[in-house]
């Protein structure tokens, strides 16, 4: 004997319509409506990990995909990854299991305030600084994070202060070998006093914000602080 079950979906437009009496025509268009609306993209699968106070670990599943396939932008405190492969018209497959189409996922990253990072560039002495900005962890072996923006504040010792906003963002390789993405963008105001870039010292293989005087001058002591970071490993 075969036995038939059907199954209640509580949220189904179609459930309500059995306790109702003259709204057919209203919920026969929310459900046409519904079926249209776009689904929420499960490709490709991901997780977000905690590592550390303020770290986390993204792990996409993008098999078929090269580094050369992966574009990653951060950007107004959003980290987008896209993916598309570009396909090879010499390759020939006899059976292709793995799904390669294109994707484009995004992360929030979250503001993490932070007190040290400091520095002075004395122009009479000197024309740049550096600044670490994440620690290499010599007894692990590791970084404690793989990716950030940070916001620098930069101003001078004149009676009336100029300033200078600059926004890095860095992307490190997994294995910690180079710094494969930077980015730097002076923010808020129309004075550039300093240029600002993102390395890697070797010896110590901390991450610093490497910052030099643009302007020429060898009588302004300019004053550098780490106002914000957003780090994601």
């Amino acid at each position: 004997m075969m036995t038939s079950v059907n199954l209640y979906d509580p949220f189904g437009f179609t459930n309500v319509s059995k306790g109702t009496v003259g709204f057919d025509d209203m919920i026969k268009k929310l459900t046409s409506i519904s079926e249209t609306l776009p689904k929420i993209s499960t490709y490709p699968p991901y997780n977000i990990r905690k590592t550390g106070e303020n770290t986390y670990v993204i792990e996409i599943a993008v098999a078929g995909f090269g580094q050369q396939d992966i574009e990653i932008v951060m950007e107004d405190g959003t980290l987008t990854i896209k993916g598309q492969v570009n396909s090879d018209e010499d390759s020939e497959f006899l059976f292709k299991g793995i799904a390669d189409r294109a994707f484009t996922r995004k992360f929030t990253l979250a503001d993490t305030r932070v007190t040290s990072g400091e520095g002075t560039i004395d122009t009479s002495v000197g024309n740049s600084v550096n600044i670490i900005i994440s620690e290499y962890d010599s007894i692990n072996s590791r970084y404690p994070a793989h990716s950030g923006k940070v916001m620098f504040e930069i101003y001078d010792d004149s009676p009336t202060p100029r300033r200078q906003y600059s926004e890095v963002s860095f992307l490190l390789a997994s294995d910690g070998s180079d710094i494969f993405y930077t980015e730097s963008n002076k923010i808020y105001t129309s004075d550039l006093l300093v240029d600002v870039a993102v390395d890697i010292v070797s010896g110590t293989n901390n991450i610093v914000a490497n910052i030099v005087d643009v302007t020429g001058s060898s009588t302004v002591v300019y004053t550098i602080k780490v106002v914000s970071q957003s780090i994601l490993t």
